[in-house]
């Protein structure tokens, strides 16, 4: 049996695309928890690349511990996406806990941000990380953190209309607003990723 079909038949796979995506990308943490289960093994030890079964033997394996990107920047506060908020927190590197890491090297003044609230749904939900970059241009239907003037940033699509921009919301239950001369781009996002699932 190939590479391919155990691990379709064995961790249930529904079609072969998926393996594909998987080998990119790594196992979603729900399947790595399922197989644990189902097969015995602690779920940190198999994530280590260690199958230790409920006996305590440890098991032969070709797992190797998950080598993490190798450029990272910080997550520095939060950014809403809906009404205007408290810009940035000034935070100095010693005081940042997560990073977000990214498989391409980004600007020099990239940042991490966390998403709140609904306004970016379904693309982008409350929880997710973002990385912007202040550096790169940003053109019409980006995806920006846009400041008004007083300390104060959203996150939002950027449009033109005719003459005008707007900040568009993603979600269809948040009205889109022309933005006044006082809103500026702040970064455009050139990264998305997921909140990490908890073991």
């Amino acid at each position: 049996m190939s590479k391919r079909a155990f691990v379709m038949k064995y961790l249930g796979l529904p079609n072969p695309q998926n393996y594909t995506h998987w080998s990119n990308s790594g196992v979603p943490m729900g399947v790595v928890l399922g197989v644990a289960k189902e097969k015995g093994f602690n779920a940190s030890a198999l994530l280590d690349g260690r199958l230790v079964s409920e006996s305590g033997m440890v098991e032969e394996s070709n797992v190797v511990p998950a080598v993490p990107p190798p450029f990272r920047v910080p997550v520095i506060s939060w950014v809403r996406a809906g009404n205007f908020d408290t810009l940035l927190d000034q935070r100095t590197l010693e005081d940042v806990t997560q990073w977000v890491y990214l498989t391409k090297q980004p600007g020099p003044r990239a940042f991490g941000l966390h998403v709140k609230g609904p306004s970016m749904e379904p693309r982008f939900q409350d929880g997710d990380y973002l990385v912007v970059d202040p550096d790169v241009e940003w053109a019409d239907g980006d995806f920006v953190i846009l400041g008004n003037g007083s300390e104060e940033a959203t996150f939002k699509q950027i449009v033109r209309d005719g003459g005008d921009w707007w900040a568009r919301p993603l979600n269809p239950q948040f009205a889109a607003k022309r933005m006044d001369p006082t809103c500026r781009v702040i970064g455009r996002v050139i990264w998305h990723q997921k909140p990490p699932t908890a073991l």
